[in-house]
């Protein structure tokens, strides 16, 4: 039996995460929000 909340937390993951690397890999000041609910601010050095 498959657990659909589950799936859906470890999608909000995976698209959270997908999100961070582009952000970085752009250089830019990340403002992302954890599915959690902790904001993750991130500036980035070039």
């Amino acid at each position: 039996m498959v657990n659909s909340r589950a799936l859906d937390e470890r999608r909000q993951v995976f698209v959270w995460i997908g999100r961070c690397v582009a952000a970085l890999s752009q250089g830019r000041l990340v403002q992302l929000r954890w599915p959690g609910g902790e904001a993750i601010i991130k500036q980035t050095q070039r």
